[in-house]
């Protein structure tokens, strides 16, 4: 497998990850057997979601005693502090970790989406704490729209 720098992160990624959307329409053996053997294949990035169903959980299951050997991330998609702190706390209980590498705003989205979550109160100020906490090493945002990532930033 090949692997390069994440951005300035430091971290080193396997040039193919490992999507988990999918893995909560599955069952946890199939799940877990496609985690592990992407594993076991050199795939060290891994991207989850708090809404992707129950993908955490099952990746997990799969991650555990690899932790150490991959990359993890997750999505939060709260707009608020409190729901975001909620779910970064559920998604580490459901992913078995004690952090994600990386910690993003998911789906980032421009007017009254960007200005909830990255304005006072909003669910950015989690992903901070979080970051000040040593839950996460590094935070962003995802988006499906340019123009969302461009506003989110110009402003952060």
């Amino acid at each position: 497998m090949e692997y390069r720098p994440l951005g300035n992160t430091g971290l080193q990624v396997s040039v193919i990850g490992l999507g988990c959307a999918q893995l909560g329409s599955s069952t946890v053996d199939h799940a877990v057997a496609i985690a592990q053997r992407a594993v076991a294949l050199g795939v060290n990035y891994f991207d989850a979601a708090h809404v992707y169903d129950d993908a955490e959980v099952k990746l997990g299951v799969a991650l555990e005693g690899l932790r150490d050997r991959v990359v993890l991330s997750t999505k939060i998609h709260a707009l608020t502090r409190d729901d975001a702190w909620r779910e970064i706390n559920l998604s580490l209980e459901r992913l078995r970790t004690d952090h994600v590498d990386n910690l993003h705003l998911h789906a980032i989205q421009a007017g009254e989406d960007l200005e909830m979550r990255l304005g006072p109160g909003g669910a950015l100020k989690a992903l901070q704490r979080a970051q000040e906490e040593g839950l996460t090493h590094h935070i962003g945002c995802t988006g499906h729209q340019s123009a969302g990532l461009i506003a989110a930033l110009e402003r952060f």
